[in-house]
């Protein structure tokens, strides 16, 4: 038996559910970027019909509000991107665990292949 063991377990991940929350973030930011860009173009409309210190405060205030959709879009990417690294490094481990098993089973049948020489020769009165 070879002196050491692979990871038997395969990797628990669930590529269905990343793959969909994952689609999820990318429509989400996009609708957040574009409900943020329409309400940019409305309050655009508003303030070239409006003068004084109600529309400087309402301008203020809506290009806060704009740039905070923009920023949970950024964030929303930036999540997705995450599940995909994730995703990744879980289809590598995998991807390696299985090659530490395949080489652990080579190993094994190599022993074994030994043993049956040792013991043929034993039987048969043969030495190589």
């Amino acid at each position: 038996m070879p002196n050491w063991q692979p990871n038997w377990n395969n990797v628990r991940w669930d590529w269905r559910a990343s793959d969909q929350a994952r689609e999820a973030l990318y429509r989400m930011a996009d609708w957040l970027d574009d409900a943020a860009n329409h309400r940019q173009h409305l309050a655009q409309e508003t303030l070239t019909q409006w003068e004084g210190g109600a529309a400087r405060e309402f301008g203020e205030r809506a290009r806060h509000a704009i740039a905070k959709l923009h920023a949970l879009a950024d964030r929303c990417r930036r999540n997705a991107s995450a599940l995909d690294r994730a995703s990744q490094a879980a289809r590598e481990d995998q991807a390696r665990r299985q090659a530490e098993r395949a080489r652990w089973y080579a190993e094994r049948a190599e022993e074994l292949r030994d043993l049956a020489n040792d013991a043929w020769h034993t039987v048969s009165g043969r030495r190589p």
